[in-house]
């Protein structure tokens, strides 16, 4: 490469890029200056001295400079040094890496030339996404930050990270921000960053009165049709474009084209410095033309209406609050949605206290979301909105709170309001408590309320068919009856109305327990890109968990540890400490079937978890047995396991007394075949659990080989694999072929290491000239191989075979790409 150009908008890290660049190669740093643009010399004045001819200038910048030449802001560089710096990259061994400015994508037309060249290569920085944005807010705010602080930089900061960096610091310093006992919350706003006011303010000042004019017309709505800037206004938005702070885009809403600020922020400082005066005369002109536009934006005049007088009537407020529900950020539909609850009645204000409850959710406000509701309950009379009101509150308290005990108190006040032979609000308050029952790990108990005081019937309300018939699968997973549970959910699929997957989390972790973890993982992994698209922190952590869940399942500890790490930060962020220890256990496991000690933090972080009621709690000690297995404490692993086993047993969680019994299986444990096979079977993973188990204790290869065969077909390699290595003790003429097949199978999700795959690493090495000769030998016949090692084709053959031995292969075609693998 001659020229590397880092492209990319402002704030997005071009010149953090070229820094880390400029570090690691020594280079010179260049820096064009919008202001210098126009003196000769002035962006290279600081590397070479003038000169009377541009040879001679060439020569002494060649002479100054070494290979690699970094340019800031190239486009911003005089004429004079541009045109030396191009001349510099035509040079053999020399490229120059440059930072160029666009302007929502756009390059300018000084550097397109470039583009086109042979040697040219564009490196475009993006903008933050999400999960990103999110994650540089956390490494800022050592800590827990609150959902609705993540929430807020990612709609206003927009994925800039300079931006971002620059309010978090400014919030900081203003005290908007504050932690307290390690947890960071907001005491306000968070305010635009002081520098972007400062440079926004000179660079506005800088511009004729007509572009101010249309600045301040545009920052009151945001984003306005370009219609509507007529005469001045017209040319000051032309002066706008031209400076770079505006673009103009059809965004195929049918409202064609509009104008609007190239950063978010842009918009809020020009609105910042604009008097209250003008404001409303901004607001009122535009409220006019929303109300005489051909298709009126409903939530657009709900907006402009209370920011004018935070006066807007039901007609108006109920379509733009679900429109905002619909697409809008939190922030946005809690301003309508506390205008609505304040006014609306019966299924108006139960829609508006949804909503507000969901984006409080979101926000991760989970104690305002119960008290909006309660307060609203207070004020409906006995009826649907209020039984659908009263299974929201507690299916939150239970799911987003962990708060099952609390959720059975509300049903129990609730049912009181009605009589006993009414029968919407007699089944639908036992579905609510099933739900809690489940979550609480009492699927039996869950299961036979569903039968007693929830039973189906003819005409049964859609909404309540797909809660009752999920909440069954839910139970019916943890009982262990998987088949019966996927039933379940397609009885919830039939009876929903909407085109929303049903119950998508549940749905992984039920085709998980099936035996089907790659479809599990799937299904997860979308979950969570829906959660994250919605900043849904409750949706994330449980999604997340579901994957790591499903990751575990395939025996990829990798993936297991990734998507666990990320289930315990949105699970700390949301205060959810049931998914939180379910998370810091995936993580424990995966760091020590990937060969590691678990590391003591996190069983210590672990331990530390306090509340909730323990939702998957007999799962919960597979962390601290794995902890003994990496640390050499086989006894306590064991005697952990024991007592785990017991519990889940005396507590019939059969859902996690299989899982149980597996993981102690891949211990190194025998004897629970038994233990196994009073496990409800009915799902390809349980009868291959039982076929590892059975084989296990009797010592038989055929049995563990089906087993083995079992674990692949169902896209489970890693329990694959350690099958087969237990079945190669056994197997010792075809020993070496059974490990390389073992081998190949755990290499598939990065080679893991548990207490059943160590027959792998104690296979018996190369020597050296077996290696030497097999690495030959793929490419060499052993006539060739002789020649070139100077011995005899009769002992070239005879290293040969006893490689493919070891190696458990019979051709070269067999010889993988490393010989020592």
């Amino acid at each position: 490469m001659r020229f590397v150009v880092i492209t990319g908008d402002p704030g997005v890290g071009k010149s953090f890029l070229l820094d880390r660049v400029a570090a690691v190669r020594a280079a010179p740093r260049v820096w064009g200056v919008r202001a210098l643009a126009e003196v000769p010399l002035s962006a290279l004045a600081h590397l070479v001295a003038p000169a009377s001819t541009r040879i001679e200038l060439i020569r002494r910048l060649l002479c100054t400079v070494g290979p690699v030449i970094c340019v800031d802001d190239f486009n911003d560089c005089d004429p004079l040094s541009q045109s030396l710096i191009e001349r510099m990259a035509a040079e053999p061994e020399r490229t120059v890496v440059a930072t160029v400015r666009t302007e929502r994508g756009l390059t300018p037309d000084v550097i397109e030339p470039l583009l086109g060249r042979a040697g040219t290569r564009v490196v475009a920085v993006p903008e933050l996404t999400r999960e990103e944005s999110d994650e540089l807010v956390r490494s800022e705010l050592p800590g827990d930050v609150s959902a609705s602080i993540l929430d807020e930089v990612w709609h206003r900061a927009a994925g800039n990270p300079l931006f971002t960096v620059q309010m978090l610091r400014s919030a900081q310093d203003d005290g908007a921000l504050a932690a307290q006992a390690g947890r960071w919350s907001s005491t306000g706003r968070l305010p635009v960053p002081r520098s972007l006011r400062q440079i926004l303010a000179t660079r506005l000042d800088a511009l004729p009165a007509d572009a101010r004019d249309a600045a301040e017309f545009l920052a009151g709505l945001g984003r306005v049709p370009v219609g509507r800037f007529t005469s001045d206004r017209a040319v000051g938005l032309q002066t706008l474009l031209t400076n770079g702070l505006v673009t103009i885009e059809d965004r195929g809403d049918g409202r064609g084209a509009s104008a609007g600020f190239t950063h978010p922020l842009f918009a809020e400082t020009v609105w910042e410095r604009t008097d209250l005066l003008r404001r409303r005369e901004i607001l009122t002109e535009h409220l006019a033309a929303e109300h005489a536009a051909p298709a009126p934006d409903a939530a657009r005049i709900a907006v402009l209406s209370l920011d004018l007088d935070g006066r807007v009537a039901p007609s108006e407020l109920m379509p733009a609050l679900r429109l905002a529900a619909g697409g809008l950020n939190a922030s946005v539909v809690l301003r309508f949605t506390t205008a609505a609850i304040a006014r609306a009645k019966g299924d108006d204000l139960e829609e508006a206290v949804r909503a507000e409850a969901g984006a409080l959710v979101q926000l991760g406000r989970v104690d305002e979301a119960f008290e909006v509701i309660r307060a609203a309950l207070r004020r409906l009379r006995p009826g649907r909105a209020a039984v659908r009101l009263t299974l929201l509150l507690s299916e939150l308290m239970v799911w987003a709170g962990g708060d099952q005990p609390g959720a059975a108190r509300v049903l129990r006040e609730q049912r009181r309001r009605y009589p006993s032979w009414v029968r919407l609000p007699r089944a639908a308050f036992a579905v609510a408590e099933a739900d809690g029952l489940v979550y609480a790990g009492q699927h039996t108990e869950a299961l036979e309320l569903l039968e007693r005081r929830a039973r189906p019937w003819d005409g049964m309300d859609p909404e309540l068919a797909v809660a009752r018939a999920t909440v069954r699968s839910h139970a019916l997973a943890q009982a262990g009856e998987i088949a019966e549970a996927m039933a379940s959910l397609a009885v919830a699929d039939a009876a929903s109305t909407s085109e929303v997957e049903v119950a998508p989390v549940l749905r992984s972790l039920v085709m998980t327990l099936w035996g089907a973890p790659g479809d599990g993982e799937r299904i997860a992994i979308e979950a969570h890109r829906v959660a994250w698209d919605a900043g849904f922190v409750q949706g994330q952590a449980f999604a997340a968990l579901a994957a790591a869940v499903a990751a575990e399942h395939r025996g990829d500890p990798s993936a297991t540890l990734q998507w666990a790490d990320r289930s315990a930060t949105a699970a700390e962020a949301a205060r959810m400490p049931d998914v939180l220890r379910l998370a810091l256990l995936r993580s424990s496991i995966a760091q020590a079937t990937s060969g590691r000690r678990v590391d003591p933090a996190t069983t210590a972080r672990l331990d530390a978890v306090t509340g909730g009621v323990g939702f998957f709690r007999h799962q919960v000690p597979l962390a601290h047995a794995w902890a003994s297995m990496t640390d050499g404490d086989l006894d306590a692993a064991h005697r952990i396991m024991a007592m785990a086993v017991d519990d889940a047993q005396r507590d019939r969680a059969v859902g996690s007394l299989g899982l149980l019994l597996h993981h102690w299986m891949r211990m190194g444990r025998t004897g629970l075949a038994d233990a196994l096979a009073a496990v409800p079977l009915g799902s390809p993973l349980a009868d291959a659990r039982l076929a590892l188990a059975r084989g296990l204790d009797a010592g038989d290869p055929v049995v563990l080989l089906d087993a083995a065969e079992q674990f692949e077909r169902h896209g489970m390699p890693t329990f694959a694999a350690e099958a087969i290595a237990v079945a190669a003790r056994y197997r010792p003429d075809d020993r070496a072929r059974l490990l390389a097949r073992a081998r190949s199978l755990a290499a598939s999700v990065g080679s893991p290491s548990t207490p059943l795959l160590t027959e792998l690493s104690e296979a018996a090495p190369l020597t050296r000239r077996e290696r030497q000769i097999a690495e030959l030998a793929r490419d060499h016949r052993s006539a060739e191989i002789a020649a070139i090692l100077h011995l005899s084709v009769r002992t070239v053959e005879n290293h040969l075979a006893r490689a493919f031995k070891k190696l458990g292969i019979s051709s070269r075609a067999e010889l993988p790409s490393q010989s020592d693998d």
